[in-house]
């Protein structure tokens, strides 16, 4: 796996660059930026994420399924290729959908 992250590093300015931070508003276009940047295709990235074919243009088109353990292997294959602006944002949606949990067990609770 070094050897290709190595790799990855060398042949890195053939790809598209990272994307700034004003392209990534949904989960379809982090998804999408990831495949450019990374050179990924669609298959290997559902394989690497544990997704079926379908559910992968489930993904890609609706951005869904979405859960926090799926964010989290998004979030980790960012930041194996080098790709800190992808991982934030996915950090950052990682961190959405815990206060939203947060916010329906307040619900749930308290009643308010």
């Amino acid at each position: 796996m070094d050897f290709l992250r190595l790799m990855f590093q060398q042949i890195n300015s053939r790809h598209v660059p990272e994307p700034d931070v004003y392209s990534l508003n949904s989960i379809q276009g982090a998804v999408y930026a990831l495949q450019k940047s990374s050179g990924m295709s669609r298959t290997y990235l559902g394989k690497r994420l544990g997704l079926t074919k379908t559910q992968m243009v489930n993904l890609e088109s609706r951005g869904k399924p979405v859960n926090r353990a799926l964010l989290e292997r998004l979030q980790t294959i960012s930041t194996e290729y080098t790709l800190y602006r992808l991982a934030e944002y996915f950090t950052n949606q990682i961190l959405l959908i815990q206060n939203r949990q947060r916010d329906k067990m307040r619900k749930q609770t308290t009643g308010q």
